[in-house]
């Protein structure tokens, strides 16, 4: 039996408990952390398997450019590594 997708609310809270795991946390005091959350939620569309590459990816992209916090950048340039679409 498949999965159905995650709703937003599920949505920012595996976001945030699978992001710990990969030490990636979105800052919601900053616009640039909502930004980033918004589109891991908007490029994954609900998929947890999904959700959990594109951390990993992003962990990598961070760590190749020693990039201290969650951007907007980040997450576009690990969706660009995933092929996983422009997430419209």
């Amino acid at each position: 039996m498949p999965f159905k997708p995650l709703r937003e609310a599920e949505m920012r809270l595996v976001a945030a408990r699978h992001g710990a795991v990969f030490g990636i946390t979105f800052d919601q005091e900053s616009l640039e952390g909502i930004e980033a959350l918004a589109a891991v939620i908007r490029l994954t569309r609900g998929n947890l398997r999904l959700v959990e590459r594109l951390l990993a990816q992003m962990r990598r992209i961070m760590d190749i450019n020693a990039a201290a916090e969650v951007t907007l950048e980040v997450v576009e340039a690990a969706r660009d590594r995933l092929v996983i679409g422009p997430g419209d």
